[in-house]
């Protein structure tokens, strides 16, 4: 199984005197691995980021920011408060909208080709020359026609 975060890529999102973390389980690994390389495939090409060295700087980030997230909950899990206000879920929170980013166009993977999908845009364009619909049947209404 390949360690796509390190300790330290972890550690950058946690405050060191109160969570230090020296090793990234392998199943968080390969589980943020597994959700963000699920989100960004529908938008660009991931097929040749196959390791780390292949893979661009923001996608590990966001995959070690939703590992210390996962982390961070699971160490201080009887401590949540009620609403789960508190830093973990932030950090997921964060990781998700910046996938929710890359989706939508909003954030661009730096060094990487152009996204595969343009998310947002129609398949086509009606025209005043279509007569029918899809499926067959005339059109009763077009943006041209005069009544």
């Amino acid at each position: 199984m390949a360690t796509w975060v390190t300790s330290q890529l972890v550690q950058q999102w946690l405050e060191e005197t109160k969570l230090t973390v020296t090793k990234v389980p392998d199943e968080l690994d390969q589980t943020a691995h597994d959700v963000v390389f699920g989100r960004v495939s529908q938008v660009y090409d991931v097929t040749t980021w196959v390791d780390t060295a292949t893979t661009p700087s923001l996608i590990l980030r966001i995959q070690s920011l939703l590992v210390a997230a996962w982390i961070y909950q699971a160490q201080y899990s009887e401590d949540l408060e009620v609403d789960n206000n508190n830093y973990g879920v932030k950090l997921e929170q964060r990781a998700m909208g910046l996938l929710t980013d890359i989706f939508e166009g909003d954030l661009v993977i730096p060094d990487t080709d152009v996204p595969q999908s343009s998310t947002g845009n129609p398949v086509f364009f009606p025209t005043d020359a279509q007569e029918t619909d899809g499926e067959g049947s005339e059109i009763k209404f077009a943006m041209g026609k005069v009544f």
